[in-house]
């Protein structure tokens, strides 16, 4: 199945609300275009994106091996731009965007579950389609939409307060990245 293709009921049902979630927003216009089927996610978020830096250095830093507090570092060739994420055990991510040392965006998906984890990371790992990484919260807290493609792996990430950062992955990273998160996240 493609992007193009009519909503299926699994996609539908990343969007539909429950009568006791009438306190959340509804999704942002670009997902609600996605899960009505009416645009390619992936195709649209490149063009948001047209020149995400390629990251393909990875280095891995133990912060406090105590509390499993780690981060990884991947980063481009010419140190222009990094992705760091930082992880506390199972309890919380960061995903900080910088360019030139000097200019960054965290973002914080919140309360994610075990099983937000495990099918993020799937969905990663065969590569195959448009993955989200959210909590219940979805589209009301941070997330990220990671998009795969022959050549890489697009990292989008996402702010309910108008913030929005994407990068590249070369496939040798985002190998390492999701070995290092399923040691973190899994173990």
């Amino acid at each position: 199945m493609t992007d193009f293709d009519a909503p299926t009921p699994s996609r539908r049902a990343l969007f539909e609300r429950g009568t006791r979630d009438v306190l959340q927003k509804e999704a942002p216009p670009l997902l609600q275009r996605y899960g009505e089927g009416e645009i390619a996610l992936g195709p649209e978020l490149a063009l948001r994106f047209p020149a995400a830096p390629l990251l393909s250095l990875f280095r891995v830093h133990v912060i406090y091996e105590r509390m499993r507090l780690e981060s990884a570092a991947l980063s481009a060739q010419d140190g222009s731009a990094l992705l760091r994420v930082q992880v506390d055990g199972v309890r919380s991510v960061q995903f900080a965007y910088q360019t030139y040392g000097m200019l960054g965006l965290t973002f914080s998906p919140g309360r994610l579950s075990d099983a937000d984890r495990r099918h993020w990371l799937a969905n990663l790992r065969q590569g195959g389609d448009v993955a989200f990484l959210w909590g219940a919260q979805r589209w009301d807290s941070d997330y990220l939409i990671s998009v795969p493609d022959r050549y890489h792996l697009a990292l989008y990430a996402f702010s309910p307060q108008h913030s929005e950062a994407g990068a590249r992955l070369t496939p040798d990273v985002a190998n390492q990245l999701i070995g290092w998160l399923e040691g973190v996240w899994l173990a």
